[in-house]
């Protein structure tokens, strides 16, 4: 029997002991990381960790303004004063990776993280200071007080970071040694002066196909983790691969062992102080390598959400005689201040349009080519699905003759919560116009179970908000939909490019999200300003219809590179890409 408790508990990294006090007390709470004997907890009895504890995020306040500017400048100070170039690691001489790069992306991702932590639990606190809250966290390579405000009252976990990076790092070559046996692939696939594509779903293999079809020596990489995603016929295919480990990378491992163990030989004092971030850092590189095609002189293309990860694959493939391209799928609308694509170093980038260009260079890209290419999604004819005419049909007969607005979810979790309520709470209000049809189009994913009934309950059984999930697909609202409402979902971006007007509302004051909701002014509206912004536009009061077509216009211009057809796209994207074809097939 559970002793219900009103104290909200927040734990920078829920510990066993605390994870099992929730079976006792009925308090809530909020976690940043979970410890290395929890995980193992949770994994023994098939425990889901999100029955009994949430992450602390933004889905947990209800204002976000500046925490990740803040968050992510405090971070880049930080480098220099934790002194990172000091951490040499020999990267370089033993794999050809530059450590630099690497290791100030890794540990930056790891502070960063800490600051934004530390700035949300600020901002909780302020929103909630009636309640009975306690806050533990851990110190660790930055000062805490440089973000808590005075009404902030924490206490220090008990850690021991120094003993911690010894055992860890004692421990890092039965790792790698574990990590290769598990990996190792048993074919030998050496590959020269060929065309590489990694890809993680049929829709990203149907894209490069579609677009070096007409090439001989092109091959596909999937990793394991992606290998249900395609029929098993897929892999009888003599140029289709899964990643693994060969020989070569095991020598390697052993040369990243020995330089790191002179580098701590030298440094002890100074390296020990990053604890087990430096054991994370090689796990992190071990998976670099499991994703590095064996290649040699050859081009290697992809379409990714960047991660230190694939960062280290990037320089891999490098030091090979190899160039890595990013080819974006779609307008890639991404967060600028999204931490693991920090310091992108594809050596090209087949740019969607003007608007990541500017992202790449706020996220102090290292990329040195950049293409205008335009995007593969936008610019290949539409595609109807099997059952198109029905679904269509179907939301046709839902909406009527009236109005209809829809709601693209970013996905009901922990992160969206606030945004998802109030999102929910307009759509009520909107309601209350007559002819007016209003869809809610939630992600095609089945969300935790505890929000199964989320957007039931929030309807409130109003007739004209009609619940969609995924018996219909994004692009099938295109057709029936007059304007669409989101507060970050990243669909409203496509569905713009694709001729559909959309308001993107600010439920959070958060300024520093996507550049696609601020660089047009008037597609990003405040939520004090939401409902009648909205009315303006289904009335039409002082022109608003045709003053936010030009408004999506004017986005479309920056958001991608358009050609009259799939096949202008396609030639345009290989002939800036020949002289590279041209250079493998040389050297």
């Amino acid at each position: 029997m559970k002793i219900k408790s009103s104290r909200i508990n927040i734990y920078e990294t829920l510990g066993l002991l605390n994870f099992l006090k929730t079976f006792i007390f009925s308090n809530q709470v909020y976690y940043s990381n979970i410890s290395f004997f929890t995980r193992l907890f949770l994994n023994i009895f098939k425990i889901d960790i999100r029955d009994s504890a949430s992450i602390l995020s933004y889905g947990a306040i209800s204002s976000s303004n500046g925490i990740r500017k803040f968050s992510y400048q405090s971070a880049i100070q930080s480098l220099d004063e934790l002194q990172v170039d000091r951490l040499n690691f020999g990267l370089w001489y033993a794999a050809g990776i530059r450590d630099g790069i690497i290791i100030r992306k890794f540990i930056f991702e790891y502070i960063f993280k800490k600051f934004e932590f530390y700035s949300i639990v600020n901002q909780f606190y302020k929103e909630n200071q009636s309640e009975d809250i306690k806050l533990r966290i851990e110190h660790h390579l930055i000062n805490e007080k440089s973000v808590f405000g005075k009404n902030v009252v924490y206490t220090r976990t008990l850690t021991f970071h120094r003993i911690d990076f010894f055992v860890s790092i004692l421990f890092l070559p039965v790792f790698l040694l574990i990590f290769f046996l598990k990996n190792r692939s048993s074919k030998n696939v050496e590959l020269s002066n060929s065309v590489v594509c990694e890809v993680d779903s049929v829709k990203i293999f149907e894209m490069f196909n579609d677009i070096f079809k007409e090439i001989s020596n092109v091959n596909f990489f999937v990793q394991k983790t992606y290998r249900n995603f395609f029929d098993s016929s897929f892999f009888v295919n003599d140029k289709h691969f899964t990643h693994g480990l060969n020989i070569k990378n095991f020598y390697t491992f052993i040369r990243l062992i020995r330089s790191l163990f002179k580098y701590i030989y030298k440094n002890c004092f100074f390296v020990s102080r990053f604890g087990t971030s430096i054991f994370n850092l090689y796990k992190t590189i071990a998976n670099g390598f499991l994703l590095t095609p064996s290649a040699m002189k050859s081009i290697y293309f992809t379409f990714e959400h960047m991660s230190t990860s694939k960062a280290v694959r990037n320089e891999l493939l490098r030091a090979s005689g190899n160039l890595s391209v990013f080819v974006p799928y779609n307008a890639y609308a991404i967060d600028h201040f999204f931490v693991p694509e920090f310091m992108y170093n594809y050596d090209i980038l087949c740019s969607p349009g003007k608007l990541l260009e500017k992202v790449y260079f706020m996220q102090k890209a290292l990329t040195k080519t950049i293409l205008p290419t335009g995007s593969y999604h936008p610019n290949k004819k539409k595609q109807f699905s099997d059952g198109y005419i029905e679904r269509i049909e179907s939301l046709k007969k839902q909406k009527g003759n009236n109005i209809a607005i829809t709601i693209l979810s970013n996905g009901i979790q922990d992160e969206t919560l606030i945004w998802e309520k109030k999102m929910m709470s307009l759509a009520r209000e909107l309601a209350r116009i007559d002819k007016l049809t209003i869809f809610i189009r939630q992600k095609p994913v089945t969300p935790h179970r505890k929000y199964l009934d989320f957007f039931q309950q929030e309807k409130c059984e109003i007739e004209s908000i009609i619940l969609t999930h995924s018996e219909y697909e994004l692009f099938d609202f295109l057709d029936v939909t007059d304007l669409f409402l989101t507060t970050s979902s990243s669909s409203a971006v496509d569905l713009c490019i694709a001729g559909g007007q959309f308001y993107s509302i600010d439920f959070t004051e958060e300024k520093d999200l996507y550049l696609w909701q601020t660089e047009v002014d008037g597609v990003y509206i405040g939520e004090n300003l939401a409902k009648s912004r909205i009315l303006q536009w289904i009335t039409n009061h002082n022109n608003e219809q045709t003053l936010h077509k030009k408004r999506m216009d004017e986005l479309k211009k920056i958001l991608n590179y358009t050609f009259n057809d799939f096949e202008a796209y396609k030639a345009n994207l290989l002939m800036q890409l020949n002289p590279y074809f041209v250079k493998i097939a040389n050297d």
